[in-house]
């Protein structure tokens, strides 16, 4: 059984009505390692407790700190584990129980570690995100030097490749002596403002300096258009002190030697208004700003009619996930055998990727390693989602899609959704939470679509059924085709800002020859 699955399974348990050596002896029969990995984040966080903000106080103070050490959680030992397994956990002098001592010290133990390696993981991310930023900007920009070669196309790209850097900035810290750095704003206005900046710069400490380099970096870029096309570029909606720093760097920028300006090539009104709104939509996201409509702010406000309260209340319901139900206790093994996907991901994937697909060499077929690659696979939640995915697929019912005019003539030009009556079959997959791999889970349907399709295009009757995947076994039909799968392209609506991201993650996630 997997981590997933006893975790699944040991949630089901009222901790607080159990006794503690009951919950002991189960958890060493049944081996339930991570079992209360959600309980002790939560409740630690409720308490202000948990590791990243105790390590951000520690590191805040004394930029040599480290990780709280294990024997310093014990000073909460004795509230927290009486929250999580009751006063079961005490023996009759209030101590808790040496067992409960030992569990307790080997779950922090455990999360400490797996917060160190999220740690390293994320500054690995960010060294390779900013590595990408200065061979498209230059090594030296904030040094007031730029590539020649640089374009209004190459500023989009950074921005998206800083999209993951900050994505990345969650482990980094101001330290105190970097906010009073900080606190001291340069007049731009005074003629010494350029050489207070760099030296401003050069007394931060690395963390803060990561913590101010989109902003400098968008600033830097602003500020080089602007010089190349003389005239104003739109700034960003920022808040005051990240957009001082934003300014700092169009200050950088004003010093870039204008022959290094004039070799660059004018851009494109079009490329200026893209590059101004992939700016605009990058504060957005970096302040947690969402501009959407509030009438399409959630996936409930897209069911209308006398369903809704109903809808409401399976939505709001403390139960299981919708729609994922029948596959919530299988394994990942049980998953990879269902979905045909023996080794864990659709034929069509790369075995192995790398955070910046530009970094993958040429060449490379997607199955053999590289210098700072990383294996590709899925996570057991993103496999249920394509169960359920290909069983509603699979799903024979067929009805109109409701507001849509059907016409018989020309018909067969409209989406295949349309011409093949997918209406009895819900068409949104609700992924509301931040870190669910959102663009991978998508990719992987079509993907396995495709695996799907190969696999039923060759099979031969002769062979019997159980040489197909359980997943499509028994299907009379793929959404009312009696053809089954189409071998049909793919269509992706997305907001123009989205499309450089979805081209980089195809790259990164699909096989070149696929």
């Amino acid at each position: 059984m997997s981590n997933i699955a006893r975790k699944t399974e040991v949630d089901k348990f009222h901790w607080t009505k159990m006794d503690v050596q009951d919950v002991a002896k189960a958890a060493r029969d049944g081996g339930w390692e991570a079992c209360m990995d959600s309980e002790i984040q939560s409740y630690l966080k409720s308490q202000e407790w948990d590791i990243q903000t105790r390590y951000m106080r520690a590191i805040q103070a004394d930029p040599k700190a480290d990780f709280v050490l294990m024997g310093a959680w014990d000073s909460e030992m004795i509230q927290i584990v009486t929250h999580l397994l009751g006063d079961g956990a005490l023996d009759e002098q209030r101590a808790v129980y040496s067992v409960v001592k030992d569990w307790w010290h080997s779950m922090i133990s455990a999360l400490l570690d797996t917060s160190r390696k999220y740690k390293i993981r994320a500054l690995h991310r960010l060294l390779i995100a900013e590595k990408r930023v200065k061979e498209l900007l230059g090594e030296d920009f904030l040094q007031s030097n730029m590539r020649t070669d640089f374009t209004a196309k190459d500023a989009q790209v950074v921005i998206t490749a800083l999209k993951r850097y900050a994505g990345c900035l969650t482990w980094q810290v101001v330290t105190t002596q970097d906010l009073k750095i900080q606190s001291k704003v340069v007049d731009l206005t005074k003629p010494d403002a350029l050489e207070k900046i760099r030296a401003r710069w050069d007394k931060l400490s690395d963390m803060a300096k990561r913590k101010e380099f989109c902003q400098l970096a968008l600033g830097w870029m602003q500020g080089i258009l602007a010089k190349k096309l003389n005239k104003q570029v739109q700034q960003p909606d920022l808040e005051t002190e990240d957009l001082i720093v934003f300014n700092y760097g169009v200050k950088m920028a004003e010093a870039v030697p204008r022959s290094q300006v004039d070799a660059m090539a004018t851009p494109e009104p079009i490329e200026v208004a893209q590059f101004e709104r992939q700016l605009q939509d990058f504060s957005d996201m970096w302040l947690g700003r969402d501009r959407t409509d509030d009438g399409l702010s959630t996936a409930l406000s897209l069911f209308e009619g006398d369903n809704i309260e109903e809808m409401r209340k399976v939505f709001f319901t403390d139960s299981e996930d919708i729609g994922v139900e029948r596959f919530a206790k299988m394994t990942e093994e049980d998953l990879h055998v269902y979905l045909g996907i023996p080794s864990g991901i659709p034929a069509v994937f790369r075995k192995y990727t790398a955070d910046d697909p530009e970094s993958i060499p040429l060449g490379n077929s997607g199955n053999e390693s590289f210098e700072g690659a990383e294996p590709v696979g899925l996570s057991w939640h993103q496999e249920v989602w394509l169960a359920a995915m290909v069983g509603l697929s699979v799903n024979s019912g067929q009805a109109d899609v409701e507001g849509i005019h059907h016409m018989e003539e020309g018909l067969e030009k409209a989406p295949m959704a349309i011409r093949e009556k997918w209406g009895a079959n819900p068409g949104i997959a609700l992924l509301d939470e931040v870190g669910l791999g959102k663009t991978m889970e998508a990719i992987a349907g079509i993907e396995l679509l495709q695996t799907l399709h190969k696999v039923k295009r060759d099979w031969k009757p002769e062979s019997g059924l159980d040489k197909l995947p359980a997943c499509i076994r028994t299907a009379e039909t793929f959404g009312g085709r009696a053809e089954g799968i189409p071998d049909a392209p793919h269509l992706i609506v997305v907001p123009t800002n989205l499309i450089d991201q979805w081209a980089s993650e195809l790259r990164r996630f699909m096989n070149p020859r696929a």
